[in-house]
């Protein structure tokens, strides 16, 4: 071969797919017939080297399903040059492979070309607006799922009007249907959302806060939310944030606490102590989520005095701590 490719560090994972690349090439170059095509392999070599060597900065969801398909992809590359580097002559008469079987191959190897391509420019830092990378042959078939992803990658490495701006755009997809919120929580965006909402710029914030509010429609997401550390980013800008932020995120609290049918789950993470120590405290949170006339604060509340009356010895303190949280919020008459 005329190029010398060095192992790069890499995860066990990309390794072993980083080998089969230097295997397929091996055998391509000693291959004894149609050795022009089983070249056909080495060039997604490169872009593998650099994926492996990018591999902390490369945004982990959409990395995950291109190296699999990837690999799937080699073996069956594999699978041709193997035949085309048959050593024995009686072989090398007989073997037929179709061309059809060898167009095949070289269009899934042009794919794995285009899906690594546009892994690495997604997953660099960049700052123009203008810049559309469209979507990987990978997700051909799944439109939106490409369309999240980029927006996703950006929250991690774009620049900060851009981030607000993917921000937005999530907001966007999460409103038009529940399948688009599953999406953007299963592929990484809550903990990119968070971190917006963390370090962000104003608007930003602002829409971040908002994706997170739209995000939480079942127990299952609320909790996937809980367990990325929704409530101590929240309870931080409830403290300390900018006012408009801080009226987007007591919105968005009330929004997880009406998608919740069970508050035992939030119970046990401490969650009620936690908000509602900050509702204590601000107004403003009170007033957006913690209304006395809301059903769903007053489900809340309801939950907390029967998890009392049950006097479970793990849920007990928290939910009577939650519920002296909540007392400036009831007049006497209500309570």
């Amino acid at each position: 071969m005329s190029a010398q490719y060095s192992p790069p560090p890499c995860t066990s994972h990309e390794a072993t797919v980083y080998g089969k690349f230097i295997y397929v090439i091996k055998c391509a170059d000693e291959s004894s017939i149609f050795k022009q095509e089983c070249y056909e392999p080495e060039k997604l070599v490169y872009l593998v080297c650099q994926a492996a060597r990018a591999s902390n900065e490369l945004y982990e969801r959409p990395t995950r399903r291109i190296i699999d398909d990837t690999e799937q992809v080699l073996d069956k590359a594999l699978a041709i040059v193997l035949k085309c580097r048959s050593h024995s002559l009686v072989k090398r008469v007989f073997t037929i492979i179709p061309t059809a079987q060898f167009r095949k191959v070289t269009f899934w190897l042009e794919n794995s070309i285009g899906d690594v391509s546009w892994l690495l420019r997604v997953s660099a830092p960049w700052d123009r607006e203008d810049e559309y990378f469209g979507l990987p042959p990978i997700a051909a078939n799944e439109p939106m799922l490409g369309l999240i992803w980029e927006h996703i990658a950006i929250l991690y490495t774009g620049s900060g009007d851009l981030r607000a701006d993917a921000a937005s755009s999530l907001v966007s997809l999460a409103r038009d249907n529940d399948r688009n919120g599953k999406l953007i929580i299963e592929e990484g965006g809550v903990g990119a959302l968070l971190k917006l909402v963390k370090e962000g710029k104003l608007e930003g914030q602002e829409n971040a806060a908002r994706a997170i509010g739209l995000l939480g429609r079942d127990l299952e997401s609320v909790e996937h939310m809980v367990h990325s550390g929704v409530c101590s980013v929240f309870a931080k800008i409830l403290k300390e944030g900018p006012v408009k932020v801080q009226a987007i995120v007591a919105w968005a609290v009330s929004e997880l606490f009406k998608s919740i049918v069970s508050m035992l789950l939030l119970a046990k993470r401490l969650l009620f102590m936690e908000i509602t120590s900050v509702a204590e405290e601000d107004a403003e949170l009170r007033r957006s989520a913690f209304k006395p006339s809301s059903p769903a604060c007053k489900a809340v509340v309801d939950q907390l005095l029967r998890i009392i009356e049950l006097a479970d010895s793990e849920l007990l303190i928290p939910c009577i701590k939650a519920i002296g949280n909540l007392a400036r919020t009831f007049r006497a008459t209500e309570t």
